[in-house]
């Protein structure tokens, strides 16, 4: 009977063996590196969402996103995250140097420095990384990971 308090997104975009990652500057997360996302607005599917997050955090415009996971967070204080995570090899546009809430940069996937991402990100992004779909169950306190679950998730064939 898990409902999610809040429902959001997260968007890899990679180019020539790069992603785009963010440093977050504020809100949840601050000091963490991830990828761009946020939340998913009521009048707008999860990926308008994941586009517009994109673009309001990095500058540029994605297209042609692939849904890759889903991320169930549930937090000891309560919240309860429902995440989708997307990939993305189209752009277009001139990346922002920062905004308010993120520092965008452009990071070799295979120097991806997971010591300064959640820590459920080294348990579920090397098998996207590896075109496998996954569902990750986490349980946080605060930032600390407390228990997780991830399966991959075999396509119908």
């Amino acid at each position: 009977n898990w409902e999610p308090t809040e429902r959001c997104v997260l968007t890899y975009l990679f180019d020539d063996g790069k992603v785009l990652l963010i440093e977050k500057k504020r809100g949840m997360g601050t000091g963490y590196i991830n990828a761009p996302g946020g939340h998913i607005e009521l009048e707008e599917t999860k990926k308008e969402a994941a586009i517009r997050e994109t673009k309001e955090e990095t500058g540029l415009d994605v297209s042609d996103l692939e849904e890759m996971g889903t991320l169930y967070f549930q937090f000891k204080d309560g919240i309860r995250m429902l995440g989708y995570v997307f990939f993305a090899h189209s752009y277009s546009g001139t990346m922002i140097e920062e905004c308010e809430e993120t520092k965008p940069f452009w990071c070799e996937v295979s120097k991806l420095d997971y010591s300064r991402m959640w820590e459920d990100d080294i348990l579920w992004l090397p098998l996207a990384l590896d075109g496998r779909k996954f569902e990750g169950y986490f349980l946080f306190d605060g930032n600390k990971l407390l228990d997780s679950k991830v399966v991959v998730v075999e396509e119908d064939e």
